[in-house]
């Protein structure tokens, strides 16, 4: 049984389970379904070397998509992750605006206090 991440888009990601491994049996009761070709050489050598490869298409495959998932993933956290430092510095950059609006106000009253004192 194979266990995988799938990626089908970026907003769909889900947990595959697949079972490749045994195959299907195979029913061999209508002989006549198998009248139109001949194999020669070692049929059971043959089943082995095609499960083999189908084995690992099936392996390559979730692999693939698995890989991506975690590509969107990550790309998912680091978007995340700027922007929530986009925020920081915005909220900075307004704290320090605050700061200084509140410095030049200050410094207006000040001012203004000092020439009600000189008058």
């Amino acid at each position: 049984e194979l266990v995988y991440n799938h990626y089908y888009n970026m907003s769909n990601i889900s947990l595959v389970e697949k079972t490749i491994y045994p195959l299907e049996n195979i029913n061999h009761e209508n002989s006549h379904e198998y009248d139109d070709f001949m194999i020669e050489g070692d049929i059971n050598e043959l089943i082995e070397q095609m499960t083999i490869a189908c084995m690992e298409y099936e392996v390559k495959i979730a692999a693939s998509s698995a890989y991506a998932a975690e590509n969107i993933q990550r790309q998912n956290a680091t978007q995340e992750s700027l922007k929530k430092l986009d925020e920081i510095e915005e909220e900075e950059k307004r704290v320090i605006r605050k700061q200084k609006n509140a410095e030049s106000f200050a410094k207006t009253i000040d001012s203004y206090v000092k020439q009600k004192a000189i008058r």
